[in-house]
């Protein structure tokens, strides 16, 4: 027999017939692979696993399931045909309305627990009937945020998102009011019978050893505090562990600048319109809690009709009020604040402008009877020790009938 010394001589146990190719070689090898212990125990579990799913799936549509330990959570499934809203009509374009408004609360963080509704009326347009709805703006979204917000996502063929002249942002549809927005429930509403004083201190933020003695005061106080000063995030802080109401304290220009100084990023009147509606925002928002804004000297500033105007604008946008200290008597605040339907409010009596602490309790009596005859009066005083000590005397002895209330307790005036 002859012997063709080219021919491949088969090892013992090989196939001479195995075919070498890539393929099989590559289906040899993840046969193998599976067949090792580690593999079949993952492809048994995903098996298992399928099986739990489908007898999850294969439950009746009409059941709702709630399986905590299995984290799958279902609903009962409309049935085919059901009628919501009719296509075209006007309550299933104020549905899409109500969905816009969700979407713009959804993306701006606000909850849905925000929307609030001051009225709700089913109206016929043309006999087709619909609700219009009156709500309260959600404290996350402004204004101009809002209508913004609206008219990117609402079709523009069908729906107008327009924002009037005192605030209020309007959807209508083909024409026809559906939605109201008016603004946040004011907090202002009387909730104290009898003479009220309200005590404000300045300038808060810098003293936390005094800051603390006047959180445990036994009575509410209002910390205006300094934007830039040291310790505002703990001030801060501080008063909302005594849920205290929180003002910016504002820096503004003195009519004696530069002799005094307001400090850092305050507002001038030479500003640009650009460098003070910068300036404002930065200082708004240093302080986020706030409820309101006053003034930190600015007895030039608040003279001033055209720079009060631009901030009126800012605290409008962020339902904020202004306390104005009334370091002058010329100050253009009440104007401003009532040409832009803001909430006003002005100081009455400033306690410690002498630090004795008899001139202090003789201030604060003055307050006391002031609140007395006007029914409310509102006082300022700064973080000074003899201050929270005439405060703690005054507090013991003053008439029982002359409560000491919130800011936002007090209508604003």
């Amino acid at each position: 027999m002859s012997h063709d010394p080219d021919k491949k001589i088969p090892l013992r146990g090989e196939d001479s017939n195995q075919d070498s190719s890539p393929r099989r070689m590559r289906w040899k090898s993840l046969a193998t692979g599976l067949l090792r212990p580690a593999p079949l125990i993952t492809l048994g579990l995903a098996l298992i696993f399928l099986l739990l799913l489908q007898s999850v799936w294969n439950e009746s549509p009409d059941a709702a399931v709630h399986s905590a330990r299995q984290g799958i959570v279902r609903t009962p499934v409309i049935s085919q045909g059901t009628e919501i809203y009719q296509p075209g009509s006007m309550e299933h374009y104020v549905q899409i309305a109500d969905s816009a408004l969700l979407e713009v609360l959804r993306v701006a963080g606000a909850p849905t627990s925000d929307i609030e509704f001051e009225d709700v009326q089913f109206l016929c347009c043309n006999g087709d009937p619909y609700t219009r709805q009156v709500l309260h703006l959600p404290e996350a979204v402004s204004a101009t945020q809002l209508k913004t917000s609206l008219e990117a996502v609402l079709p523009n063929d069908t729906f107008s998102v327009s924002l009037e002249s005192h605030g209020a942002v309007v959807i209508r549809i083909a024409g026809v009011e559906t939605h109201r927005f008016v603004g946040a429930p004011p907090p202002y509403q009387p909730t104290v019978r009898g003479p009220k004083v309200v005590i404000v201190i300045d300038d808060m933020g810098e003293n936390m050893r005094i800051a603390r003695a006047l959180a445990a005061l036994p009575a509410p106080v209002t910390f205006a505090v300094w934007p830039a000063s040291s310790h505002a995030a703990e001030v801060r802080a501080l008063a909302r562990q005594h849920d205290l109401d929180i003002l910016v304290h504002l820096p503004m220009e003195p009519i004696g600048y530069p002799g005094d100084n307001p400090g850092k990023n305050a507002l001038f009147t030479s500003m640009t319109r650009e460098s003070l509606d910068k300036t404002i925002r930065w200082n708004l928002d240093q302080v986020p809690e706030a409820v309101g804004v006053n003034n930190h000297m600015g007895s030039r500033f608040t003279s001033d009709l055209s720079g009060m105007r631009c901030l009126m604008e800012q605290l409008k946008s962020r339902r904020l009020f202004f306390l104005d200290s009334r370091t002058t008597s010329r100050s253009a605040g009440y104007r401003a604040a009532q040409e832009k339907n803001l909430p006003f409010y002005g100081r009455d009596v400033f306690l410690d402008n002498s630090l004795a602490i008899q001139d202090i309790l003789l201030q604060l009596k003055k307050t006391e009877r002031l609140a007395q005859r006007q029914g409310v009066a509102i006082a300022i005083g700064h973080p000074h020790d003899q201050t929270v000590r005439a405060l703690q005397d005054w507090l013991q002895h003053r008439d029982p009938g002359v409560s000491v209330v919130r800011l936002t307790s007090l209508s604003p005036q």
